[in-house]
């Protein structure tokens, strides 16, 4: 697994984290929002 491919599996565990707390209100939307973007952009690097 390339170095790439180990940030974004990192990122997508991140995302479900920060999705699992945003729904229970421990944090914010935009911290979620940054996640997602995050996790998008690595995804993006991989196609």
């Amino acid at each position: 697994m390339g170095d790439l491919e180990q940030q974004l599996a990192l990122a997508v565990v991140q995302r479900d984290r920060r999705a699992d707390l945003y729904e229970r209100g421990v944090i914010s939307r935009e911290e979620l929002d940054q996640q997602i973007f995050n996790t998008g952009a690595l995804e993006n690097r991989l196609a």
